[in-house]
């Protein structure tokens, strides 16, 4: 049985209607997460905190830090966005090359990092890997 996580609807409502939307839908949520300060709730915020307290046996030192979690969502949204420029014809920017493979070896290589410190693998001297217990 797959466990449900009660979250605000109408901040679910605007990621996936953003996630299934024209591709500067989610660059404006990640831009406009920074608007706190002005009064403005962030829906992809409002997700992330109520999973972080939906799960209050996770570990804190395992869970991504809001710089850690920008930082994967930027990477996302470079992919989506060079993607979107390789797979639309007559883009404007079509011209220019659209780094998609660099972008993709960036968030590919950022993920592993953050699983590496996380799940506690140790590349070995031919570059498998070798998981400890974590501490």
């Amino acid at each position: 049985m797959k466990e449900l996580i009660p979250v605000d609807v109408n901040a679910l409502r605007q990621v996936l209607l953003a996630l299934v939307g024209p591709a500067h839908l989610v660059r404006e949520l990640q831009a406009t997460r920074s608007l706190h300060q002005l009064g403005h709730t962030s829906p992809i915020d409002t997700l992330c905190e109520q999973l972080d307290a939906w799960c209050p046996g996770a570990s804190t030192a395992r869970r991504l830090s809001k710089a850690e979690r920008t930082e994967l969502l930027d990477w996302a949204s470079a992919c989506q966005s060079a993607y979107h420029i390789d797979s639309t014809p007559g883009h404007r920017f079509g011209a220019l090359t659209s780094n998609l493979q660099e972008n993709r070896a960036g968030l590919v290589g950022y993920v592993e990092s953050l699983l590496a410190v996380r799940g506690g693998r140790t590349p070995d001297a031919s570059g498998a890997e070798r998981v400890s217990e974590p501490s």
